[in-house]
């Protein structure tokens, strides 16, 4: 979500009818009347409240993909520069999903190219 919960400083919790802070590992007392509302368990990512640079553990590392700094505007069209080198093969998936996502069509193309021939090695290899 874009938005930030009162009270709540966690930028990933897990909803089970109490609150459990994902980070540091612990229970959060506050409770938020939006997130009282849901109907079901859930997890709820703070975009506005994933800290820059802050690693640690594997989650960490995955939210600090959609830490809200780094925005590029250029011609009027607005980008995300992911600074960090990850050794984490998730991570860099991830990543290279999410820039598909974003490239342009010739680019797109070629990427799934890249991405189907590195499936069937993998699979060749197994």
């Amino acid at each position: 979500m874009g938005g930030r919960l009162a009270g709540i400083e966690s930028p990933c919790i897990k909803v089970e009818r109490h609150y459990r802070d994902m980070i540091n590992k612990g229970s959060i007392a506050s409770k938020s009347p939006f997130v009282e509302k849901l109907t079901h368990d859930s997890y709820v990512i703070q975009a506005g409240r994933i800290a820059t640079g802050r690693y640690g553990t594997k989650l960490n590392e995955l939210l600090s993909l959609f830490e809200q700094a780094h925005f590029i505007e250029e011609d009027s069209e607005v980008s995300k520069q992911y600074i960090y080198r990850s050794d984490d093969e998730d991570i860099r998936f991830i990543a290279s999903v999410l820039n598909e996502m974003v490239a342009d069509p010739k680019e797109r193309e070629e990427i799934e190219k890249e991405a189907e021939a590195y499936y069937r090695r993998t699979r060749e290899s197994a």
